[in-house]
């Protein structure tokens, strides 16, 4: 916005704004002339078809009025305004685009329709393509970029060209940040395939008298780690649990690679509020979601991700939630192996931990050998009946196989879901304090379940 006001203020008028324009540098007054040539293209380009911005003012071009009001000039014939003030008009939004542009979205100019408005504020919204400081892409060696909007910084003194994205920093700030970015750029640039050596001396490519390095990372991730470290305001936190979980993986994993441990520490720390592991029970949202977790923490070495999202890929029912066998097939062999052993071994798990307990009876009505501690004669527990009907019993047990953590922590927190049939209040505690010792001792046992430590 500084070079758009530079540009369309009218300093010639007075000597003392020449000196000042004077005094920037050659580069900068380059842009400035540039630039005012290719906003007055661009206003000229987006606006002249519009009938509103007709030189003689008179002309009906396009569709007629969308109401098919006859009295409405638009279509059929008249002036939007007077001859002199549709002079007015195009000299400001050649001069002033953006100023022109806001005072006719507000209906500061004349009494226009609600159409009009409703046009020109789509206009408004364009003319940002004219601003020179907004020109969001640029070719280097015949390939074309596009501008990071956040992290182009027009006297940036390295660019890095990440996919389809360019981004213009400061070396001095990302080595005080990295050493290892410091050992890429000791690297030299070449335009040169290294399957094709040339005899000539390879060139480190340029852009505006600026090297240029291409890095083989994602773009998003690139990104995300410049928020971390050349945070846009004091405030504010580019990296919370509010960003996406599969965006902070990418975030932990490109921070690793270039040696930004805080940033590390900071991501895993959130990652571990958000991801399941064995202190946070939470879950996944979707089938592939524990694949790309195992494929991630393998790569990075972050070991406590690792027996949640096992415990899910393996009580995953594949069948039903379509589970692409591609994503399967992505895991390494050696824990596909792992996934079939883990499976047979849970199982068994749970059937010894679970198959005493009364509530767990095969036909839901074994009676503990005490009976209610109690001695209440209303409660069921060491007298006679079911803790649930035949066909929610059914329901428990299956669940139970299938998805036993899921299941024991229903019995433990969801009174609505596992009802307890004329169970007296200390024989329900006692329900839910064994469930509870069931669903630790569990998930303790996940990294030796699916073998972990070899």
């Amino acid at each position: 916005m500084a070079f758009y006001y530079l540009v369309t203020g009218e300093w010639q008028f007075d000597p003392r704004n020449r000196q000042a324009m004077e005094s920037l540098s050659a580069r900068d007054q380059l842009r400035a002339q540039q630039g005012q040539a290719q906003l007055q293209a661009a206003v000229v380009r987006l606006a002249l078809s519009r009938w509103e911005n007709y030189p003689i003012g008179n002309s009906k071009l396009g569709n007629r009025c969308p109401d098919r009001r006859f009295h409405c000039w638009v279509g059929y014939g008249g002036k939007i305004w007077p001859s002199g003030d549709n002079g007015t008009r195009w000299t400001n939004l050649l001069l002033h685009p953006l100023e022109e542009l806001q005072m006719r979205a507000d209906g500061k100019v004349a009494n226009l329709s609600s159409e009009l408005f409703k046009a020109q504020q789509v206009l408004v919204k364009m003319s940002d393509a004219a601003n020179p400081s907004q020109m969001m892409s640029i070719t280097i060696d015949g390939i074309t970029y596009k501008k990071h909007e956040k992290h182009w910084y027009p006297d940036g003194n390295i660019i890095f060209t990440v996919q389809d994205t360019v981004f213009r920093l400061f070396q001095s700030f990302l080595i005080r940040r990295s050493e290892v970015m410091e050992l890429v750029l000791m690297v030299p640039q070449s335009n040169e395939l290294p399957d094709f050596p040339s005899n000539t001396q390879e060139q480190q490519p340029m852009f505006d008298g600026v090297p240029v390095v291409r890095l083989d990372d994602l773009a998003r991730d690139f990104a995300l780690l410049l928020d971390a470290i050349l945070p846009q305001t004091y405030a504010s936190a580019p990296v919370s649990s509010d960003t996406p979980w599969w965006h902070l993986l990418g975030l932990a994993q490109i921070a690793q690679k270039y040696g930004v441990n805080d940033v590390v520490a900071k991501t895993v720390t959130i990652l571990d509020e958000i991801l399941p592991t064995t202190k946070n029970l939470g879950v996944y949202a979707g089938p592939t979601d524990p694949i790309r977790v195992i494929e991630w923490a393998r790569r990075c070495s972050f070991p406590q991700f690792l027996p949640m999202a096992f415990y899910y890929v393996t009580t995953i029912e594949w069948g039903l939630n379509n589970m692409p066998l591609r994503m399967i097939q992505r895991l390494h062999p050696r824990d596909l192996i792992r996934i079939q052993r883990g499976r047979a071994k849970l199982h068994s798990e749970v059937i010894n931990a679970v198959l005493t307990r009364w509530e767990n009876s095969c036909i839901g009505a074994l009676k503990p050998d005490k009976g209610c501690p109690s001695r209440n004669r209303s409660c069921w527990v060491g007298y006679e009946g079911k803790a649930w009907n035949t066909h929610t019993n059914e329901a428990r047990w299956t669940n139970l196989l299938l998805h036993p953590l899921d299941e024991l922590s229903k019995r433990v927190y969801d009174r609505e879901t596992i009802p307890l049939r004329d169970i007296c209040e200390v024989c329900r505690e006692e329900f839910i304090s064994a469930n509870k010792r069931m669903r630790l001792d569990l998930v303790g046992k996940l990294d030796s379940i699916f073998s972990l430590d070899e």
